[in-house]
């Protein structure tokens, strides 16, 4: 299963770990520290899932992440998106959501373990992924 992290700060490192703690390979993982490097690698990879960070370009606040993603369930239809930032807001959320993410994880909720959160939804979308594909489903 393959996984695309295009994440520019970094956390990168920390989600990479979670996402073999989840059962990914290093070798099934691909890491895109810009959005195009992000828009890059989907011409080299169809990835099963992504987290994506609507913020990446360092130090500014574009949002081009959220076109990464639209990018992604565009190409990939299947594909499950993970938007993750640490500058979060419930409009921003939306758009993520409106452009293709089946999930938001905001880092900087108060009294939230985000990496045991990231660890959970990272778990629960790769089971249900492979439970479509034994069933011979595919992820609308």
């Amino acid at each position: 299963m393959k996984l695309l992290i295009a994440k520019d700060d970094e956390g990168v490192h920390l989600v990479e770990e979670f996402a073999q703690e989840a059962g990914f390979q290093p070798a099934d993982i691909t890491v895109a520290r810009t959005a195009k490097a992000a828009l890059d690698a989907l011409t080299i990879i169809a990835p099963d899932m992504a987290i994506v960070d609507p913020h990446l370009t360092e130090r500014m606040d574009l949002e081009d992440g959220i076109e990464v993603i639209a990018a992604i369930t565009e190409l990939y239809r299947g594909c499950v998106v993970i938007c993750l930032t640490s500058r979060g807001s419930i409009p921003m959320g939306q758009r993520a959501l409106r452009r293709g993410a089946r999930d938001y994880v905001d880092c900087d909720i108060p009294y939230v373990n985000w990496c045991s959160y990231l660890k959970q939804r990272l778990d629960l979308w790769r089971g249900v992924l492979i439970a479509d594909r034994e069933e011979g489903k595919t992820v609308p």
